[in-house]
């Protein structure tokens, strides 16, 4: 032994008793050389040494906190790495691994949420269908409503409705059905039998004490594409101031052959294209008067821009023109019936883009008024901006005005 050697001194992990130089004076603890590497199998490894100590460590911490747990003590948090780790330490160490538990997807409340937005979107499409359908509805009725109804005290499918009311009613109550007889279809021609007077038409007659014929003159520009057509009727025979009802013939028609040359000259181009048409038409004639119709027409570049018609009225009796204006007796009740004439003749709703109080007027203006006679009577109409509208009166008598 080395004298100069430190003598190290302790106390024996077995007895408790003093050590020299690491072997216990009492018991003899630490004799064999050997006995450090038999019952310290980790003092060559002091990695797996601290290993081994921190295990025993956590052993005695789990005991602890199972004893805490019977006690219904709070469990301390692990001192050494995280909840996780702890947690998994105190399974393996008491066998508690629970059986991993799938979870469950709660599949029903999400299919019940969508059965329910599925309901409440059907319901919504349906209502907006029924929405649709009822505003067609009534856009349909109103229509209806506004094209046949003309006056508030005449309506013609009123009257076939109660009459269909009635006939069912006879079959329901077993008496014999009642077949009404089809309404003659109405004729559109030039005979007294006829009920309406269709276009209009020559009715020139040559057994009378006067005579009537027409005469041709045309108009063509030189420098341009323009040209007028026109005739105008001419009296001859025993009428009193033959003359001066002939001049008044012509100066209707020459007012508006001199407005259509003025249309020439001044709007028509070397480019453009006018024509210009007036046909005159002797409607009636007899001993006692005779009607005499102006059609006047204008186109420009290939559409019609003006259509019109002027009637003249002779009493060849007098030799006197007859006033159109003073003729019929012009008040609400003529306008309502006029109303209901004109859309069944012409099958047409021209006019009700008027009001009352302007068909009146047209009906009091010289200028837009139409009054001539035919073999079915009286037409009488007026002149407006889409042309002209006119009906068949064969019951003109009833209208006239009583002096």
């Amino acid at each position: 032994m080395d004298n100069n050697k430190e003598l190290q001194m302790d106390f024996c992990s077995k007895c408790g008793a003093m050590t020299k130089d690491g072997v216990c004076q009492n018991c003899g603890w630490g004799d064999s050389e050997t006995v450090s590497a038999e019952q310290n199998p980790y003092e060559q490894n002091p990695y797996e040494q601290n290993l081994y100590e921190q295990q025993q460590f956590n052993v005695a911490v789990s005991l602890q906190q199972s004893d805490m747990l019977v006690q219904g003590q709070e469990q301390p948090r692990s001192y050494s790495g995280t909840d996780r780790d702890y947690v998994n330490h105190t399974a393996y160490t008491y066998g508690a691994i629970p059986p991993d538990v799938p979870v469950q997807k709660n599949n029903r409340k999400v299919w019940v949420i969508i059965g329910i937005c599925a309901a409440i979107f059907v319901t919504l499409i349906i209502l907006l269908c029924v929405a649709i359908g009822n505003l067609v509805s009534k856009i349909s009725e109103s229509s209806s409503e506004d094209f046949y109804s003309f006056n508030d005290d005449y309506d013609i499918y009123d009257d076939i409705t109660e009459r269909a009311k009635q006939n069912q009613g006879n079959s329901q109550s077993g008496e014999e059905d009642y077949v009404y007889e089809e309404e003659k279809e109405k004729t559109y021609g030039y005979s007294p039998e006829d009920d309406y007077y269709e276009y209009l038409h020559d009715s020139i007659k040559d057994d009378l004490s006067y005579t009537v014929t027409l005469q041709n003159e045309d108009y063509v520009a030189e420098d341009r594409d323009a040209y007028i057509l026109a005739e105008y009727p001419v009296l001859e025979g025993d009428i009193p101031n033959i003359d001066y009802l002939n001049q008044y013939i012509y100066d209707e028609y020459l007012y508006f052959r001199d407005l259509c040359m003025e249309n020439i000259e001044m709007y028509v181009g070397e480019q453009d294209s006018f024509f210009s048409m007036i046909d005159a038409y002797i409607t009636y004639m007899d001993e006692d008067v005779i009607s005499i119709v102006y059609d006047k027409r204008r186109e420009y570049r290939n559409y019609s821009w003006e259509a019109s018609l002027c009637s003249i009225n002779i009493d060849v009796k007098n030799g006197v023109v007859m006033n159109n204006v003073g003729v019929l007796y012009i008040d609400q009740a003529f306008i309502d019936d006029f109303r209901i004439r004109e859309a069944e003749q012409n099958n047409s709703d021209i006019i009700s883009m008027y009001e009352d109080w302007e068909l009146m007027e047209l009906f009091l203006e010289p200028d837009s008024l139409i009054l001539y006679y035919t073999p079915l009577g009286m037409e009488a109409g007026f002149n407006h901006d889409y042309g002209w509208s006119t009906v068949t009166y064969k019951d003109y008598e009833k209208y006239l005005m009583n002096f």
